[in-house]
C-alpha cells in the first residue's frame, strides 16, 4: 500500500512538472524553430542546443525574447557558431542577467549552439529564443558583424557585468587584439577588463589582470596578450552609456614576433591607464629600472601581482609612484635590491612576501603605512630602515623572518611595533640621512659606521627572538589542530556505537 502511495505521488508530480513547462524545448507554428529553457529554470543545472539552418547561408540572426533573464553574474548563456562540415567554433561571448533581453545576435556559419549553466543559489526566467533567421552573404555583407571578431551591444546597457571567452585553435605564443576606433565606454564608469587566461592557478579563475579601459583607452588600439587564450569582462554602472567596444581583429604571434614586440621597452609594461598603475611586466630582464611613464603616462602605482613570480634580481622604482598594491613583488625568489622612491606612502599587503634573497630595505620618509604579511617569509631579510613617517605596520609584517632588526629612531612608532611583537630593534642616531631609498651592500654586516645608518643596539632583552621560535609557533598550531581532529574522530565513533 505504501509502494502505491508513493507511485502515486511521483506520478502526480511529474504530470505537474510536465504542465509548468518541464524541461522539454518546444516549436511554434512559425517557419523557424523556438527554444526556450524551462521558467524558472533549475539550479545546478547545464543545458546544451545546437540549431542547424538546413539550406545556404552565411550567416544566423539569432532573437532573444524581452523576458529573457538569468541571475546576474552567477548564471550564464553561452553562444557558439560553426558551419556545418567545420569542427571549429566561434564563441559569441556569456551573457547573464539582461544582457540578451530583446538583442538579435549575428554569429556567422549556418550552426549556433547555446550553452546554458547555472548555480545552485537562485534562479530566474531563462532564456527563451524567439526568431532564427538565415542570412545571405549580401545581407551578412551589410552588418557590422561581417568585420567584427566580437563586440558589446551599441549603446551598452547599463549594470552589466558581460563575459566573453575567446582560444585560438592552434599555436601561438600570444594574441594581437585590435579593438575598432569606435570603442568608448563612459570615462572612469564603465570598463573593459583584459585578461589573459595562463594557466597559473595563482591568478584565479579570470586569469592574469591586464587591466582595465575606459573611455576611448582601447580605441584603434592593438593589445598583445600572452598565451592562446583571453577573457574580456565588460562592466557597466548605472547611468549613461556609450558605444562600448569592438573587436575586429585577433591574430595569433610566433614566439619571435612575441619576442621582437617584447625587445620594445614600452610593450613590456602593461598599464591600466584609468589607475595610472602598472598591472604587469612581461620582459624577461633580472635587472630593471621601470619607467616613470609607458607611452605618455605617468606611472603612480604598482598593480597587484604586477612584478611578482619573476627572476628579478633588482628593481629599480621611478620617482612620482605612490602605492605598492598588495603582492605586488611576491614569491620573487631571487630579489636581492629595491630601490623605492621618495614619492612612496604605502606598501601594501604581501607586498614582498617569500622574496626569500632580499637582505635589506630602507623605507623611503613619506611612507605611512605598511600593510600585513608584507615582508613575511623572507628569510633573508635582516636590516629593515623604517622612518618616523610610518604610523601603521600591519600584523604578521615579519612573520618567519628570523633574521630581521628594525632599524629606526627611538620613541617612534617602528620601534613600538618591534616591541611589541618580539623583533629585535636598532635605534637609529641622529646622523643617518634618511632620505637614502636603499641600504648600501655594506650596511648588511650591520656596521655602525656604515654610510647610510649608524645604530646602537638595544638591550636584547627587549626585543630579541630565537631563529627557531617562527617554527615552535607552527609546530605548536599543529599539534593543535591534530588534538582537536581527534578528539572529533573519537565523539563521532561513540555517536555511531
Amino acid at each position: 500500500m505504501k509502494r502505491k502511495r508513493i507511485l502515486s505521488l511521483s506520478l502526480s508530480l511529474l504530470l505537474s512538472f510536465s504542465i509548468l513547462g518541464g524541461m522539454q524545448p518546444f516549436a511554434n507554428a512559425l517557419e523557424n524553430p523556438v527554444y526556450e529553457t524551462p521558467h524558472p529554470y533549475p539550479n545546478y543545472w547545464t543545458d546544451s542546443w545546437t540549431y542547424t539552418h538546413d539550406g545556404d547561408t552565411a550567416a544566423l540572426a539569432v532573437t532573444f525574447s524581452e523576458d529573457t533573464m538569468t541571475e546576474e553574474n552567477y548564471d550564464f548563456i553561452k553562444i557558439y557558431s560553426s558551419k556545418q562540415g567545420d569542427a571549429a567554433e566561434r564563441s559569441y561571448g556569456f551573457f547573464s542577467g539582461s544582457a540578451l533581453a530583446g538583442e538579435t545576435i549575428i554569429v556567422s556559419g549556418d550552426t549556433v549552439r547555446i550553452e546554458f549553466e547555472s548555480n545552485d543559489s537562485s534562479n530566474d526566467f531563462g532564456y527563451q529564443i524567439t526568431d532564427i533567421s538565415p542570412l545571405t552573404s549580401q545581407e551578412y555583407d551589410n552588418t557590422s558583424a561581417k568585420n567584427v571578431v566580437y563586440e558589446s551591444s551599441h549603446p551598452y546597457k547599463n549594470d552589466r557585468w558581460d563575459f566573453w571567452d575567446y582560444t585560438y585553435d592552434g599555436e601561438a605564443a600570444a594574441l594581437a587584439v585590435t579593438f575598432s576606433e569606435e570603442t568608448r565606454t563612459q570615462q572612469d564608469r564603465d570598463f573593459v577588463r583584459i585578461f589573459a587566461r595562463l594557466s597559473n592557478e595563482h591568478y584565479g579563475k579570470y586569469g592574469k589582470n591586464y587591466g582595465f579601459y575606459s573611455g576611448a583607452s582601447l580605441a584603434g588600439r592593438t593589445v598583445v596578450i600572452p598565451g592562446n587564450e583571453l577573457l574580456i569582462m565588460f562592466l557597466t554602472d548605472g547611468e549613461g552609456t556609450d558605444f562600448g567596444f569592438q573587436i575586429t581583429d585577433i591574430s595569433p604571434l610566433t614566439s619571435q614576433e612575441y619576442e621582437d614586440f617584447l625587445s620594445v621597452e614600452d610593450n613590456v609594461y602593461f598599464m591600466d591607464e584609468n589607475l595610472s598603475q602598472l598591472v604587469w611586466y612581461s620582459g624577461g630582464k633580472t635587472h630593471i629600472n621601470v619607467p616613470a611613464a609607458v607611452n605618455g603616462q605617468p606611472i603612480k602605482s604598482i598593480g597587484v601581482d604586477a612584478l611578482a613570480h619573476k627572476a628579478l634580481v633588482s628593481v629599480t622604482l621611478p620617482e612620482g609612484i605612490e602605492f605598492l598594491s598588495a603582492y605586488a613583488f611576491q614569491l620573487d625568489p631571487y630579489l636581492e635590491e629595491v630601490v623605492l622612491p621618495n614619492s612612496l606612502r604605502s606598501i601594501g599587503t604581501a607586498c614582498f612576501k617569500e622574496c626569500t634573497s632580499l637582505k635589506e630595505l630602507r623605507i623611503p620618509d613619506n611612507v605611512e603605512s605598511i600593510g600585513d604579511h608584507a615582508f613575511a617569509i623572507c628569510s633573508d631579510l635582516e636590516k629593515v630602515i623604517i622612518p618616523d613617517s610610518v604610523t601603521q605596520i600591519g600584523s604578521d609584517a615579519f612573520f618567519m623572518c628570523s633574521k630581521v632588526t628594525i632599524y629606526a629612531n627611538e620613541g617612534s612608532y617602528a620601534e613600538q611595533y618591534a616591541k611589541e611583537n618580539n623583533i629585535p630593534f636598532a635605534a637609529l642616531e641622529s646622523d643617518v640621512d634618511e632620505s637614502q631609498p636603499t641600504v648600501s651592500d655594506s650596511a648588511s654586516s650591520n656596521d655602525a659606521s656604515s654610510s647610510h645608518a649608524s645604530v646602537s643596539k638595544t638591550n636584547p632583552s627587549t626585543g630579541s627572538r630565537a631563529p627557531w621560535t617562527d617554527y615552535i609557533y607552527l609546530a605548536l598550531l599543529g599539534a593543535g589542530f591534530l588534538t582537536v581532529t581527534a578528539l572529533r574522530r573519537r565523539k563521532l565513533r561513540r555517536s555511531v556505537k
